[in-house]
């Protein structure tokens, strides 16, 4: 996935969920997991492209979290190469 497919997937607010709905629609997922995931998201690489605050509210972008969870955002596949810049 490259800047330009994060962009598109990032301004389109049909993507972007209340954090509480990603289990109702993904039963994988508890709550608590993905709660517990997102308030750490400083610490994970990458994940801080997937979530945003608005307001009290806290959304999470499908798309973009799909490409966290498959290892495809640029920052993930630049660690994995070694890559420091």
């Amino acid at each position: 996935m490259n800047e330009q497919d994060i962009q598109q997937h990032a301004i389109n607010l049909s993507n972007w969920v209340p954090v509480q709905e990603l289990p109702v629609e993904y039963p994988q997922f508890t709550y608590s997991q993905v709660k517990t995931l997102f308030w750490k998201r400083d610490r994970i690489l990458g994940l801080n492209r997937c979530v945003r605050m608005a307001g009290k509210r806290m959304y999470v972008c499908r798309p973009l979290f799909g490409a966290w969870l498959a290892g495809l955002l640029p920052e993930q596949r630049m660690q994995m190469r070694g890559d420091n810049s």
